[in-house]
């Protein structure tokens, strides 16, 4: 993957390009249809790793700060991608796409978090429909199970304008999640950590701790002069 930077556009769909603190509303597709309507111009994009030993051994997935900057799971994937199967990576890659969206259901703005199935199928829309802010588009979920679910995205006819309620709704940038922080990478000093079987709390816990740890100021002016304690200012 190439050094990742943030990028928002329609053209990094199903391309193979490498890729303020809120409370975030994902939305849940669970069985059947969910209606939503669009609201940002385009979705970010990244790539993400998921790690099965971070978090005690419970998982967690992570944005790739991107193979230019030597992230080792990409660094290990490379390394055993012509190996026999058996012999590969346990590490795998995926690419994300994420955007505001309104959900019907719920009343309110999520975060539509997914992968290349569904954000295909919203481009081919974009393409063959324009804007996909416009009209209303339906999400049919079909089955359980790792490789046994469908997607089907359909747009409602005829295109309706949002109420008075919803336009004030998602008008208001401070119901928006912010998508680039979202998908900003993680170090390659938090991926190293979470590969050691520590948790995002343990090393956010961790950071919080050094900062708040008193640090002695040297006086340039003589060298001789006793230090005098501070603590720094973030």
């Amino acid at each position: 993957m190439e050094n990742v930077n943030v990028e928002m556009s329609w053209d990094l769909v199903g391309t193979d390009n490498g890729g303020a603190k809120k409370d975030k509303k994902y939305l849940k597709l669970g069985q059947g249809t969910t209606k939503i309507r669009i609201i940002d111009a385009a979705p970010a994009v990244r790539w993400t790793h998921w790690i099965q030993e971070a978090n005690n051994g419970r998982g967690s997935s992570v944005n790739c700060p991107g193979g230019n900057n030597e992230c080792p799971l990409c660094a290990d994937i490379s390394a055993k991608k012509t190996l026999p199967k058996e012999q590969r990576s346990k590490y795998s890659s995926r690419k994300m796409h994420c955007l505001n969206v309104y959900n019907y259901e719920t009343n309110q703005v999520e975060l539509l978090d997914e992968g290349v199935k569904i954000f295909n199928s919203i481009k081919m829309l974009m393409v063959e429909m324009g804007d996909v802010r416009d009209y209303n588009i339906k999400i049919m979920k079909q089955g359980q199970g790792l490789g046994n679910v469908t997607y089907q995205v359909i747009p409602e006819f005829p295109p309706a304008p949002l109420t008075p309620e919803i336009q004030a709704l998602v008008g208001n940038p401070d119901n928006l999640m912010d998508v680039q922080m979202h998908c900003k990478p993680n170090s390659i000093e938090q991926i190293n950590q979470l590969m050691q079987g520590k948790s995002f709390k343990d090393i956010f816990t961790e950071q919080n701790n050094e900062a708040s740890v008193p640090t002695e100021q040297v006086d340039q002016t003589d060298p001789g002069v006793t230090t005098q304690p501070y603590t720094p200012q973030f």
